[in-house]
């Protein structure tokens, strides 16, 4: 139980990184904008290895951390994207409340921990691009909403090259700068999109 704890730990960092940037001026936006999106991509790091300490619990984690705390990067002054931001929240609740495949090992719609991931990496990556992020938003919400399978990927429990590419994004987020690390990561759920059976069924 105490180690299921960490994912709802990582979702209440978050937020409170996220509601701290958006409280600054927005000359200091700049500054800290690598902080609410680097907690995000550590959320992401100790997943796997926790993230299977009890299905409600594991629900209010992905709906806090990789939901709602990542929907605030798209916050703005304006009513349009405050409206995007309520759609991504309602599209991670809808996933995670009335997308069960009842096929095991496979989910129905794209995982809302890789839909934050791509988000968060995007943010950074483009500077918070507000644009970018409209359109980046807009598609993780239609992958989200989809029927289409994804199956689960298990990297700790699969082949041997996975847990390569697993211990290679632990490597990146601690021993080197975010960038390289947000390019990791991006292309990592990238490949999970396109190739979802292929590569990262846990029966591959």
């Amino acid at each position: 139980m105490g180690t299921s704890m960490l994912p709802a730990g990582w979702s209440l960092l978050v937020t409170f990184w996220i509601w701290l940037m958006g409280r600054l001026p927005g000359d200091s936006m700049p500054a800290l904008h690598w902080a609410p999106v680097s907690t995000v991509i550590h959320g992401r790091t100790v997943y796997p290895p926790i993230g299977d300490g009890g299905a409600k619990l594991d629900d209010f984690a992905d709906f806090t951390t990789f939901g709602i705390a990542t929907s605030l990067l798209l916050r703005t002054e304006s009513l349009l994207d405050n409206i995007l931001c309520m759609c991504y929240v309602l599209s991670v609740f809808t996933r995670l409340c009335f997308f069960s495949s009842g096929i095991p090992f496979m989910y129905r719609g794209l995982p809302c921990i890789y839909s934050s991931a791509i988000l968060a990496c995007v943010s950074l990556l483009c500077g918070g691009n507000i644009v970018a992020l409209r359109i980046t938003a807009v598609a993780m919400i239609l992958f989200m909403i989809s029927h289409n399978f994804y199956p689960h990927d298990r990297v700790l429990e699969s082949q041997a090259w996975k847990k390569v590419i697993y211990a290679g994004g632990v490597a990146m987020v601690f021993c080197s700068s975010f960038p390289p690390a947000c390019v990791y990561y991006l292309l990592w759920s990238m490949s999970y999109i396109l190739f979802p059976t292929s590569l990262w069924s846990c029966k591959v």
